[in-house]
């Protein structure tokens, strides 16, 4: 984990410099509390004729950024009331509570999140940036091996999740509804990597890879094959990149700390 440049905190958090210098009219305090990652327990999960199982799942999370307003839109949430400027990574194999860092800010009730996974696209750069911790320059990878009962392919996913614009954020999240009022509190980012495979077409994948008994690398940068139609390991990465960042993206829950 690491903090982002000075950028990132001029561009994206400058609104929350706004919030906390206007809390001693509001009577809003301070806070910081912890984020950690959870993720579940590794076990054979079937993906159409498929056995699959999972061997490593790296996620890369953050920047985070939390509105009071229902609505993530930069329109309606200019100004962030917590925010998490660090990348952190987990393991998305490990049930147990895995640090990310820390969400500061000032007490509020929340209504909605943007964040990104590793990879940040400030307005003043040309291109999305990979932070440098993240796993071998990705936000996801993810290793593990497949059978039907008579084929076993082993697979390695490298999957890049950046804001499609810049200023953008990878992921947005409405109608949270948290009222974290106190610094006795921790951010729980929880996900479930099986959950992000039940799209991924793996006979498309084991009929590309016949013969062959090197590893499925799906990746990003495949050319369109000979007939005009999409690489099958295009095809997987776009269906992995979907589920992660939308039918089966990680969940945000704050309870309070035990003691």
């Amino acid at each position: 984990m690491r903090r982002l440049g000075t950028l990132v905190t001029l561009v994206l958090a400058a609104g929350l410099g706004l919030s906390i210098s206007a809390c001693g009219e509001t009577g809003q305090q301070p806070i910081s509390y912890p984020a950690v990652g959870v993720g579940t327990s590794p076990t054979p999960f079937t993906v159409g004729a498929w056995q699959v199982t999972l061997d490593r799942a790296d996620i890369a999370i953050g920047p985070l950024y939390l509105c009071a307003s229902q609505n993530a839109s930069l329109d309606l949430c200019s100004a962030a009331r917590q925010e998490m400027t660090t990348v952190g990574v987990f393991d998305g194999l490990d049930p147990s509570e895995q640090p990310l860092g820390r969400v500061t800010g000032v007490d509020s009730r929340l209504g909605s999140a943007r964040y990104d996974f590793g990879i940040a696209w400030l307005l003043t750069s040309p291109a999305p940036v990979p932070d440098p911790d993240i796993p071998e320059g990705h936000s996801v990878v993810m290793e593990g091996h497949a059978t039907d009962g008579t084929r076993t392919l082993s697979l390695i996913a490298q999957v890049d999740l950046p804001p499609s614009v810049a200023g953008g954020f990878a992921r947005t999240v409405s109608h949270i509804d948290a009222d974290v009022p106190t610094s006795d509190f921790v951010l729980t980012v929880h996900t479930d990597p099986s959950a992000w495979w039940g799209a991924v077409d793996i006979d498309r994948l084991a009929d590309q890879a016949a013969g062959s008994t090197d590893p499925v690398l799906i990746a990003p940068g495949y050319p369109v094959l000979a007939d005009g139609s999409a690489d099958p390991r295009e095809v997987a990465r776009n269906a992995l990149s979907q589920a992660i960042t939308n039918s089966a993206a990680p969940t945000l829950r704050w309870t309070p700390q035990t003691p």
